[in-house]
């Protein structure tokens, strides 16, 4: 008995551990898979033109595009549920100070801080990444916060270039408008969430609840003209924070197939 009642102990201790491992907010071995992922920016305008490679307006127009499809790979649709830190409730989740909410094993001593700009949506220590206490809670376990170390694998990051055409008259007030439709499998693409920012600092957070409505993300302000470039950056992810995602509802998970239009309005001639 002796022998015995030590090797139940280690028994149940093991079964408990390898149940747990699997709980969560999202699945610890298991990827939540996008079926597919598409993402294409557009323009509203004849004379607001877009680029997925090029950066500089004589470039650009060159190009002569309105439409340009950013290529998504199938590996790359393959996302851990992440989320970046939006609030102040979030932004203690990361502070340095707060013991085991810090990340674990990766030697990180930047506290996370709001994102609400290019700056900060672009540094992955302001994004972060939990589990839940059981396979199908909504809820996150604040315990088991940690910070992102790299994008791959949680966010697909995206670049694109918008300037005017030759003699166009300068343009402001940029507005997206996003359209998230299904693609693959699974019929749940509330998750699928985009940010996008621009160099002047504009910001928004979409889903598929802005579908068909015009976000401003104007920033600045900045007079865009055929002689300066707008560096727009589309961060993709899948929301942990969705009362949707978790384990047991995996399964219908899907892509998404995600289309930005970008609209100006052009400055009249004095």
């Amino acid at each position: 008995m002796k022998k015995l009642i030590p090797a139940i102990c280690m028994t149940l201790i093991a079964a408990a551990l390898f149940a747990t491992s699997t709980f969560a907010w999202f699945s610890m071995n298991t990827q939540v898979t996008a079926t597919g992922m598409q993402v294409v920016a557009k323009s509203d305008n004849t004379y607001l033109l877009i680029s997925g490679t090029n950066s500089t307006a004589s470039a650009i127009q060159s190009e002569g595009v309105t439409t340009v499809a950013l290529t998504v790979s199938d590996e790359q649709a393959k996302l851990y549920p992440s989320a970046p830190v939006l609030n102040d409730g979030e932004v203690a989740y990361l502070a340095t100070d707060s013991g085991h909410k810090t990340v674990a094993g990766a030697n990180i001593t930047t506290a996370g801080v709001k994102v609400t700009n290019e700056t900060t949506a672009n540094a992955v220590t302001n994004w972060y990444t939990a589990t839940a206490a059981t396979s199908n809670a909504a809820a996150i376990d604040t315990n088991t916060v940690k910070q992102l170390t790299d994008f791959t694998g949680y966010v697909i990051v995206k670049t694109v270039y918008l300037t005017v055409a030759a003699g166009a008259n300068p343009a402001n007030n940029l507005k997206v408008t996003p359209t998230f439709a299904q693609k693959g499998d699974g019929s749940d693409i509330s998750a699928a969430k985009v940010i996008v920012t621009t160099s002047d600092g504009g910001f928004a957070v979409l889903s598929s609840s802005n579908n068909g409505s015009a976000v401003d993300i104007k920033g600045s302000n900045t007079n865009l003209t055929s002689s300066t470039v707008l560096t727009v950056k589309i961060y993709i992810y899948y929301d942990g924070n969705n009362e949707n995602v978790y384990t047991n509802n995996a399964a219908k998970l899907t892509g998404a197939t995600i289309d930005l239009a970008f609209d100006v309005t052009a400055v009249p001639s004095t």
